[in-house]
């Protein structure tokens, strides 16, 4: 990106943290003066705002430079993959922690050293680890589930790293950050104050049809807004990008639901406040990413 578009940048991002800073700080006086009355607590919107100011930041800024994103996504990876093992005893397996926590590293490792060709060949010792376990039925069952688990959290999330990759750029990372990022909050504004209709109230009972249509809309707005760090985009890719991003954060978010509610827990953790673990806030990014490097590709 050129100075001019990373100043571009600077400056929609300085509006941004504005406007939302109001919204908040708006909906928080008003539930303070609500009818109800009673001194209150600081709301969990605004702890939510609070924690993804935080991350909006390290997000923003340390991707500039690749090998600070891929040192955050081995974190994150490793995060994620001991949450999801924490969970699969209330399921009656016994997850092989050690290794899942192992191959799940070594998934963005080896993406980081060697790009596309070394996230191929972490998948395919994942595939040969399923395969052999599958051969030992006194394994099968804990084992697979931990790999499942690796790949998941490991070999999704390297895609990011793909995604700022010399080929494609910084300015391809933001563009990929704010449409996913915004299309959460826009899915959540619009189901939290307008949703009537369930989307899937067996597997998620708060997200609504009309939490994706404002998921959508802001995504597409969020598109548009910052198309310029992806130049080569067209009008029409630009859309498709949206709509990609929409349907297939959507997707993650629901993935995620359904082996939460299968367990019997709100949350994957309580490690971020406002959103419960890493795997509740990034669950839209594992699968968005790899659409996301596809569609980014020069």
């Amino acid at each position: 990106m050129s100075s001019d578009d990373l100043y571009r940048l600077a400056l929609y991002n300085g509006i941004l943290l504005v406007a939302f800073t109001s919204l908040i700080l708006a909906l928080e006086a008003r539930r303070k003066h609500s009818p109800s009355g009673g001194e209150r607590q600081p709301s969990q919107l605004w702890s939510r705002y609070k924690t993804l100011l935080v991350l909006a930041v390290v997000f923003i800024l340390l991707p500039y430079y690749p090998p600070a994103l891929s040192l955050l996504v081995m974190v994150l990876a490793l995060v994620a993959a001991w949450e999801c093992l924490a969970l699969l005893p209330a399921l009656g397996i016994r997850p092989y922690g050690k290794i899942s926590m192992a191959l799940t590293l070594s998934i963005p490792l080896a993406t980081t050293v060697y790009g596309l060709y070394g996230w191929l060949a972490s998948i395919a010792l994942l595939a040969m680890a399923a395969s052999a376990a599958c051969c030992v039925k006194q394994i099968r069952r804990h084992a697979l589930p931990s790999l499942a688990v690796a790949w998941y959290t490991g070999g999704l999330s390297s895609f990011m790293i793909l995604i700022r990759a010399p080929e494609t750029g910084y300015g391809s990372w933001i563009f990929f950050l704010f449409v996913v990022q915004f299309t959460d909050v826009g899915a959540f504004f619009a189901g939290k104050y307008l949703g009537r209709h369930r989307l899937a109230p067996r597997i998620s009972p708060a997200k609504t049809w009309e939490g994706v249509a404002g998921g959508l809309l802001a995504a597409l707005v969020v598109a548009l807004l910052f198309r310029f760090t992806v130049p080569a985009f067209t009008l029409a890719e630009t859309v498709v990008f949206a709509v990609l991003m929409t349907l297939t954060g959507l997707l993650g978010d629901l993935a995620a639901s359904a082996f939460k509610r299968k367990v019997g827990v709100k949350d994957f953790s309580s490690l971020l406040p406002g959103h419960g673990g890493v795997m509740d806030r990034f669950d839209s990014y594992l699968f968005s990413a790899p659409f996301a490097w596809w569609l980014l590709l020069p």
